[in-house]
């Protein structure tokens, strides 16, 4: 709660004090001062003047706390705009967000088929590199076959005519 001197319109209590203090003042207004020769004013010319100090009073207690709502209805304004601008970027940066994270999708999908596409593509000229090794290898092997073979045979033929040239 905030004190009364703190608010900027006075609240009732204080506008009766105004009032006491004006009609007591309008009391003393009416007796003449020591070695004053003018007449004193009446009581209720006093309460005149006072009544019209507290309609001065209560004038600018209203006008002062129109003011008040007039500033506090502004800076609520303000203060609502600011937050409605505020969401409206935070909107937009997420939508922007958003749409960064839709294209770095896409590009991370893309790269991926492309990446799987050359890699399909080293294998399978790898895997053909392999069948060509393969093929020489198998052709070399028998090749080393035949010649292994034919030794083989030429070293038999020699061992049946020495066997022969024995035997005779």
């Amino acid at each position: 709660m905030t004190h009364p001197a703190q608010t900027k319109t006075p609240n009732a209590t204080a506008l009766r004090l105004a009032a006491a203090l004006i009609a007591l003042s309008a009391v003393f207004a009416c007796q003449p001062s020591a070695g004053e020769d003018h007449e004193p004013t009446s009581l209720a010319h006093a309460t005149q003047r006072a009544a019209a100090e507290l309609d001065r009073a209560q004038y600018e207690a209203a006008r002062e706390a129109r003011e008040t709502k007039r500033e506090l209805g502004e800076e609520l304004r303000d203060t609502s705009q600011r937050i409605d601008d505020s969401l409206e970027r935070a909107e937009q940066n997420l939508s922007t967000i958003d749409e960064r994270l839709d294209a770095a999708r896409a590009k991370a999908r893309s790269e991926g088929r492309e990446l799987g596409r050359e890699l399909e593509s080293e294998v399978s000229e790898a895997k053909a590199e392999l069948e060509v090794k393969a093929d020489a290898l198998e052709e070399a092997s028998a090749e080393r076959s035949r010649e292994a073979l034919a030794e083989l045979d030429a070293a038999l033929t020699e061992l049946d005519r020495a066997l022969d040239a024995v035997a005779s």
